[in-house]
């Protein structure tokens, strides 16, 4: 299996799953991050090696034709809004093939943006994506993702971490990487600062936060589609919530063994403020204590905690977690 680092990325919604819809470097470029740990792999689902067929003396038997060839790549990407309310941020196509729905307010002067997961049943949206790598272009179809990290940091910018699957279309190409515009290059990602964590109404002192979606992303192995395979799908989502915080100075004001013990479920929330439609908010209306942290009293200690966001039973149509940008 080739790994090769991600050096450019286009990313363009697709009308019709796993069809080609054309991004283009002057109007689908999604700025990456961290540029050492986005990678992009190629393999199959099958190899068909027939390395155990019978032979007429020492040696392996020729294989069949690999079939079910796939492309898989990670993706760190900052997160930040837009310059202006018209402008969509340049994360929004990332978060679709993630499997987020995304809903507009267009109030004059409180505009805002919320990305929630798409319901049972749904499939969501799929995109295209150009992959730059090594000297090459890799056209990548029928693209679905998951986030497996969404980390703030005190003092740090946020940073979203995404895996990818998809079905390559032909093989690579030679190609130089392209001048590529970025919608909102010239915007820079909030910090981590000033932005108030919530858990069950208690705000703690914290030091880092991260969401993983918790994603079941799953290859469609289908006879009757080309190679046999035909794509991804999203069938589930556990999401969970990490965070660092300081140790509550009183069990009264948060006790994270008794949630635990009564297995109550709490609203949480944190804040990522910047100018506007440059601030960010993560929230889920239920989550339960997953990991209480050791017992630690000491006033300079700093504890992790756990949650297990879950649906909420008081009003099963909510969204059990949201992303809004304002």
């Amino acid at each position: 299996m080739r790994r090769t680092r991600l050096h450019g990325l286009l990313m363009r919604r697709e009308a019709l799953y796993g069809i080609d819809s054309g991004p283009t470097p002057l109007a689908h470029g999604v700025q990456l991050e961290e540029s050492p740990w986005n990678t992009l792999e190629v393999d199959y689902l099958e190899r068909n090696e027939r390395d155990q067929a019978a032979g007429s003396g020492l040696g392996s038997t020729s294989g069949a034709q690999p079939s079910g060839r796939w492309a898989k790549f990670r993706a760190v990407i900052a997160l930040k809004g837009a310059a202006a309310a018209a402008d969509v941020p340049e994360i929004d196509v990332a978060f679709a093939a993630c499997g987020l729905v995304r809903t507009d307010d267009a109030t004059p002067g409180a505009e805002k943006r919320t990305w929630a997961p798409i319901a049972a049943g749904q499939e969501g949206e799929s995109v295209t994506a150009y992959a730059y790598a090594g000297g090459l272009l890799y056209r990548i179809v029928g693209v679905r993702g998951k986030i497996t990290n969404v980390q703030l940091t005190a003092a740090q910018i946020c940073r979203v971490t995404m895996e990818f699957n998809g079905l390559l279309a032909g093989d690579p190409e030679d190609a130089v990487l392209p001048a590529i515009t970025y919608a909102q290059r010239a915007l820079k990602p909030p910090v981590a600062g000033g932005g108030a964590l919530s858990l069950n109404g208690y705000g703690p002192r914290w030091h880092s936060f991260a969401f993983d979606m918790g994603t079941e992303l799953v290859a469609l192995a289908r006879g009757n589609a080309p190679g046999g395979h035909a794509g991804y799908g999203i069938v589930d989502y556990k999401p969970v919530v990490k965070a660092q915080i300081d140790v509550p100075p009183v069990l009264a004001a948060f006790n994270p063994w008794a949630l635990e013990r009564t297995a109550e479920v709490f609203p949480w929330s944190i804040a990522l403020p910047g100018a506007q439609y440059n601030s960010w908010v993560i929230a889920g209306p239920a989550g339960q204590m997953a990991k209480a942290p050791p017992g630690e009293r000491d006033k300079l200690a700093m504890v992790d905690v756990q949650i297990r966001v879950c649906g909420d039973d008081t009003d099963p149509a909510a969204a059990p977690f949201r992303l809004v940008q304002s």
